[in-house]
């Protein structure tokens, strides 16, 4: 999504489910022209996983607090990166928009990646019930070590 490769993946595997369903010498081309997209990527994925995966299992086991702290961090980053969550709306007249101001004439003329930003405000019933859900999460993990922890005289 970051790379804008999005489109060209779902495209691709798109034209892959194609290809295995149909038959004939064009559903071929489509199998053969989606495999240049789809196996790198599910390779990549893959390599990416297990190698992820077994890098944080080492770091964990030399460096625990230290890893810890970077993984909040990077959980922390990503909330930034995504909060005050904002949707493209479309530009009223008088706004100046990509350095034109709207008019009448050319109000439908501007792509949509250039409209302004309108932020996400919840109200009081959105925000009460994403604490409870805080809770509820806090809560259940808590539990879960609890119930992890029983015998485990280790991690006590």
């Amino acid at each position: 999504l970051l790379l804008g490769q999005y489109e060209t993946i779902l495209g691709s595997i798109d034209q892959l489910k194609r290809g295995l369903l149909g038959g004939g010498e064009e559903r071929l081309g489509e199998l053969m022209q989606a495999m240049e997209v789809v196996l790198p990527l599910g390779l990549g994925v893959l390599v990416g996983v297990v190698g992820v995966s077994n890098l944080l299992r080492w770091l964990l086991r030399h460096y625990e607090k230290a890893t810890l702290g970077a993984l909040m961090g990077l959980l922390l980053g990503a909330v930034v990166g995504l909060w005050p969550f904002q949707q493209p709306r479309p530009p009223e007249l008088g706004e100046v928009v990509d350095g034109h101001v709207v008019t009448q004439i050319n109000r439908l003329d501007f792509d949509r990646e250039v409209w302004p930003l309108e932020t996400f405000r919840p109200d009081g019933e959105q925000m009460g019930l994403a604490a409870l859900m805080l809770a509820v999460g806090l809560h259940g993990t808590q539990a879960v070590g609890r119930i992890g922890g029983r015998g485990d005289s280790e991690n006590r």
